[in-house]
């Protein structure tokens, strides 16, 4: 019935919303707090709003710079997109004239992707706090390597695939959790935000791996040579990078 259905997922749906407005909010309190407070990231953010002006000398300010604000909403709505396709989800199973059988298999994979989902958001926010603190200590060239780096050289972008990985996914387990997976008209219906949601996660796993690659080589250009950074390499994980 639909109230059984309702039983079922209520819990793990708030939950997978909640993971992505939990990452919203850390993500803007962290940058809030890098302007206000690392004078290297406030230089690097006046660098680029002066190039930006450049840019627009004898042009038009909002023309010049709507492609990249509209870029950044679709990567961000994307990024929304899993959450709100498990919530029409549910909304769809309350309301369906037809009765579906519920997948105790999926529903159990969905919950431990939304589990994920939370693990990588919170291992993500952990490794941020853990560096600019360390940094702050102990100065901006400071080679972090205890603690949560010990296990991952990069906890925040490894964090944030993981998590955003595993978001797209539980969209995917839910349709199957619901047991709507035979439906056509419920494809359909939640054919764009699926879409929508693929295009944001594989833009921002983009992203994130390039990061990733870029910041190994950084890394080793600046610390090679280092029996520290060495002995951490062995000892670690990198996370996912691109080749």
């Amino acid at each position: 019935t639909a109230g059984t259905t309702a039983a079922k997922f209520i819990t793990p749906v708030s939950m997978h919303a909640a993971a992505i407005l939990f990452y919203g909010l850390r993500l803007n309190l962290f940058l809030l707090y890098r302007e206000l407070f690392i004078p290297r990231f406030r230089e690097f953010k006046e660098k680029l709003e002066d190039r930006q002006v450049e840019r627009e000398v004898g042009g038009n300010k909002i023309f010049a710079r709507a492609p990249f604000i509209l870029s950044c909403g679709m990567l961000y709505a994307g990024l929304v997109s899993p959450a709100y396709t498990v919530t029409k989800l549910l909304q769809m199973s309350m309301t369906a004239t037809t009765s579906y059988s519920i997948c105790d298999l999926a529903l159990q994979t969905y919950r431990i992707l939304v589990y994920l989902t939370w693990f990588g958001f919170i291992l993500g926010a952990v490794g941020d706090f853990q560096k600019s603190f360390a940094k702050a200590n102990k100065g901006e060239k400071h080679l972090v390597t205890g603690g949560i780096f010990a296990l991952f050289r990069h906890p925040n972008y490894t964090g944030e695939v993981l998590g955003w990985s595993s978001s797209l996914a539980a969209s995917f387990a839910a349709v199957f959790a619901f047991g709507m997976y035979g439906s056509l008209a419920v494809w359909k219906a939640l054919l764009p935000s699926l879409l929508l949601g693929g295009l944001g996660s594989f833009g921002i796993l983009f992203v994130l791996l390039r990061a990733t690659k870029n910041l190994e080589a950084r890394q080793k250009e600046t610390y090679g040579e280092s029996r520290e950074y060495q002995d951490w390499m062995k000892s670690s994980w990198g996370g996912f990078s691109l080749p």
